[in-house]
């Protein structure tokens, strides 16, 4: 039976699960409140790039006013990623997301910051911060 860690804790689990979880942590500034997520997905043997199409697509559906304003291809810790930035609206404020997409282990992994366009100058600076020094690890570690 495979072992699962939190950060809080730790328990056994059947095999054959996969964590499918979000984790969401929060960075409140006078200006607002925004967010670094990091999202996981099966892959389900699909590559990279249409794991992407089917994540914009996901969001041009969803988030009112999507804009996609940039998709690049690169490399993070040795391994192909994909960036990229949107805005959107949600209510009467405009939102901004920059995301980094990664596929390791059969596990698409996305690294966003998400909060107010507002914020963007300091999401990006974050953003940049984080997928310079981001790592995929094996599980264990």
């Amino acid at each position: 039976m495979p072992f699962y860690r939190t950060q809080e804790a730790g328990f056994d689990i059947p095999s054959g699960w996969v964590d499918g979880s979000v984790n969401a942590l929060e960075y409140r500034r006078p200006e607002g409140i925004f967010r670094l997520l990091v999202a996981r997905t099966v892959t389900e043997g699909k590559p990279l790039a249409d794991l992407v199409e089917m994540r914009l697509t996901d969001m041009r559906r969803k988030l009112p006013f999507f804009e996609l304003e940039r998709r690049a291809e690169g490399v993070t810790g040795e391994m192909p990623s994909v960036e990229i930035a949107a805005t959107f609206r949600e209510g009467e404020q405009e939102l901004y997301q920059r995301g980094l997409c990664i596929v390791f282990n059969g596990i698409f992994l996305v690294i966003s910051v998400h909060g107010p366009l507002r914020l963007r100058v300091e999401m990006d600076a974050v953003f940049e911060r984080v997928s310079a020094t981001a790592r995929p690890r094996p599980r264990g570690d």
